[in-house]
């Protein structure tokens, strides 16, 4: 449940935002993010941990919902 709790709270700064470089370090941060889960999924696939291997998957769903959002708020501001 922490990882939902990140994820809301990183949808409402960016709805909330009014200064892009808040924006900008909370991209650059889920980029660091999903590059950690990308290589956990090729870890756990490699290993053939299949459940482990989805949940990251899910992870790394709601990461690029995080950065398209981020970056939609970014091209118009």
């Amino acid at each position: 449940m922490m990882f939902m709790a990140e994820i809301m709270e990183a949808r409402e700064t960016i709805d909330e935002a009014h200064d892009t470089a808040e924006v900008e370090a909370l991209f650059e941060a889920n980029e660091d993010k999903i590059n950690a889960t990308v290589k956990d999924l090729e870890f756990l696939i490699g290993g053939e941990d299949w459940v482990s291997a989805k949940a990251a998957a899910i992870r790394l769903r709601y990461l690029q919902g995080i950065r398209r959002a981020a970056k939609r708020w970014l091209d118009n501001h």
